[in-house]
């Protein structure tokens, strides 16, 4: 599974001169359209508070791509309520084309658009290979924009629960399954001269969850492909 980064930028330039803009009124109006961006991305990803004291069911911010009516995916999702094991599972095994892919929107992919390195003598052979399945499916994606850093995705997102999947045993104490992936891009411009760590940030948080096949592969290490091998180590 893969995901998109959404990464919004503003540079101001002046008219007259074509350097940036310096002051304070530049500086407003800079800030003043980046938050545009960011809520014209995802409405309600725009949080102002740094204490994080709203919380929200994981997946709120950025809606799923939905499956193209009449396919067969759209057939199992009708039979499934949207957090059951049986819905995550059907998404996690349809194709690109089963879903209609909408703008500010995010949904499953093949793992094997991802070129990984072939071991096990990389360095001397510079070979790349389609990647096997993902280890973990994607269950939710959101976007967050505030003030300061997302240290937790719980501060912020209510961590899900779902019955035959989050309560399964992996069979090694060091293979969750649910991981919770929350990346950073700073919303502002660094300064050379701050020791400043903290302050305006783009959090994404995704959650994933251990694929069926990698489930199976872990309960019969003996045959399983060389990346679930690797992973239970």
């Amino acid at each position: 599974n893969a995901f998109v980064l959404y990464v919004a930028f503003q540079h101001t330039w002046s008219k007259s001169s074509g350097r940036p803009d310096k002051g304070l009124a530049a500086r407003a109006a800079k800030a003043k359209r980046k938050k545009a961006v960011a809520e014209a991305a995802a409405p309600d990803a725009v949080d102002k508070s740094k204490s994080f004291s709203k919380t929200l069911p994981v997946g709120r911010t950025i809606p799923r791509a939905p499956a193209k009516k009449n396919t067969e995916l759209d057939a199992q999702l009708q039979k499934f309520e949207p957090d059951t094991a049986e819905a995550i599972r059907a998404r996690a095994a349809a194709s690109i084309d089963s879903f209609e892919i909408q703008p500010h929107s995010y949904g499953t992919t093949d793992a094997k658009l991802f070129h990984l390195r072939v071991g096990p003598n990389y360095k001397k052979n510079k070979q790349k290979a389609p990647s096997g399945p993902a280890l973990y499916d994607l269950y939710s994606m959101d976007f967050l924009y505030a003030d300061t850093a997302l240290k937790n995705a719980s501060d912020k997102f209510r961590i899900p629960s779902i019955p035959g999947v989050t309560d399964i045993s992996t069979g090694h104490a060091h293979i969750p399954p649910m991981l919770i992936i929350n990346t950073w891009l700073p919303g502002e411009e660094p300064s050379v001269f701050s020791k400043t760590t903290d302050g305006e940030t783009y959090s994404t948080v995704l959650v994933m969850v251990l694929s069926k096949n990698t489930l199976e592969q872990l309960k019969d290490l003996d045959n399983a492909s060389p990346g679930v091998t690797l992973f239970s180590e």
